[in-house]
């Protein structure tokens, strides 16, 4: 009894590492459950209206490819309403005065949708959270429009990897909504990029985003509100930034070595320190059974890009008609490839005529990002190289040569209970 007790023992112990192993490193690229029904517009509503009005909280609304002339969509439920395809779903709102979508439920999901067309002259916004808490809106584009996104005595909500152009407003916060974050969005083309429309709305993140040709400066903010995420992450690009110097590195920007942030700030909003010189771009690679994001800033245009497990390094294939030099940031997450040290980065670059030369660069990191940055000739150029020393897989690997290890002894130690005959005098717990 003792020995079958002592082989338990040893079983619970594996599967603890194996359940820790499948939490850390098998980590699906969205974790949660689904607790609800899926619901699709046409096939079971011909309108998203009426589906949102028949969804119970928890379930998705899937939208399928199409164009859909509604406008003043209530949704009052935890749901999640998501397009099938982001340029092909497309909401109309056909000029309304009102809003697209007008949510005031909390813990709601709005993606891979494009809104269109309000009432410009009535700043009617694409999207209006009112009252709502922890909603996330992401991966949409919204064009033609009064504004892209409200908030409205919103909180703790995420507006992030949106395009928004063409709108009187890209972004805009008021009344008390706080504590929201805004990153990774492009705000393009628009009579003021973002509004913090009044004191009271503080504590909102907003970076990594890029703000390119609108019309009006963003204006100052009086309310503590953060543009940048600290360095070495950084803050947002602003395309009416005329500093042009990017000598200095480190917090403080007197180190040597350029790190793609600009020296002097954004002098037209003291709070984003560190500007990146070049528009912010997002690419994904897929590793270790999970989906990972980079970011990259520069003023290259990137054709494609890969993972070599192989070789453990990113490969980004560049193309420019410029004779300009050419610079390049990237963050990568440790989690995904990293280094025991900083120096053991390799960068490499393969010339049009086939050669390879290896590029100087400057690193830091924090504990979730490595980050590098670099400058070549552009028209020399073809392809870039990253390299580390350490791909998650590896570390997969690693927990199943432990688990293996762990299964082998546990067989051994049973079997010299049984044998011996010692099963009451071994015990693990």
């Amino acid at each position: 009894m003792r020995a079958n007790a002592s082989l338990r023992n040893c079983l619970l112990l594996i599967i603890i590492v194996l359940g820790t192993f499948s939490v850390f490193v098998w980590k699906p690229a969205y974790l949660g459950f689904c607790s609800g029904n899926t619901i699709v517009v046409p096939d079971d509503y011909t309108f998203i209206s009426w589906a949102v009005g028949n969804a119970a909280d928890g379930d998705t609304v899937l939208v399928k490819s199409g164009v859909y002339n509604e406008s003043e969509i209530f949704v009052d439920k935890s749901v999640t309403i998501i397009g099938e395809d982001m340029d092909d779903t497309v909401i109309d709102g056909g000029g309304t005065s009102q809003s697209i979508l007008q949510i005031t439920a909390d813990n709601v999901v709005v993606e891979n949708l494009t809104l269109r067309n309000t009432d410009v002259s009535s700043a009617a916004p694409a999207i209006r959270l009112s009252d709502a808490v922890n909603s996330t809106i992401t991966k949409n584009v919204l064009k033609n429009l009064g504004h892209g996104v409200e908030l409205m005595r919103s909180n703790f909500s995420s507006i992030s990897k949106n395009v928004i152009y063409n709108a009187t407003e890209g972004i805009r916060i008021r009344d008390n909504s706080c504590n929201n974050t805004i990153i990774g969005n492009t705000i393009e083309n628009s009579s003021i990029g973002m509004q913090i429309a009044d004191l009271s709305s503080q504590y909102n993140s907003i970076y990594h985003n890029n703000f390119v040709d609108n019309l009006n400066k963003i204006p100052p903010f009086t309310s503590p509100n953060y543009f940048d995420n600290g360095y070495p992450s950084g803050g947002n690009y602003w395309s009416d930034n005329p500093e042009v110097d990017d000598l200095c590195s480190g917090a403080y920007q007197n180190e040597t070595g350029s790190d793609g942030i600009l020296d002097n700030g954004y002098p037209y909003l003291s709070s984003d320190r560190y500007p990146f010189s070049y528009p912010l771009s997002e690419v994904e690679v897929t590793a270790g059974g999970s989906v990972w994001s980079l970011q990259i800033s520069t003023n290259s245009t990137l054709t494609d890009h890969f993972l070599n497990e192989s070789a453990k390094s990113i490969n980004f294939t560049i193309q420019s008609d410029t004779p300009s030099n050419g610079s390049f940031r990237i963050h990568v997450p440790r989690g995904l490839l990293r280094c025991d040290s900083l120096s053991e980065w390799k960068v490499l670059a393969t010339f049009l005529d086939g050669t390879t030369a290896e590029l100087s660069y400057w690193s830091d990191d924090d504990s979730e990002n490595t980050y590098l940055c670099f400058t070549y000739s552009q028209t020399d150029i073809s392809q870039i190289q990253i390299k580390g020393t350490i791909l998650v897989n590896e570390f997969s690997a690693n927990i199943l040569i432990v688990i293996f290890v762990l299964a082998t002894a546990t067989v051994i130690v049973h079997r010299k209970i049984v044998k011996r005959g010692k099963a009451k005098s071994f015990k693990i717990f």
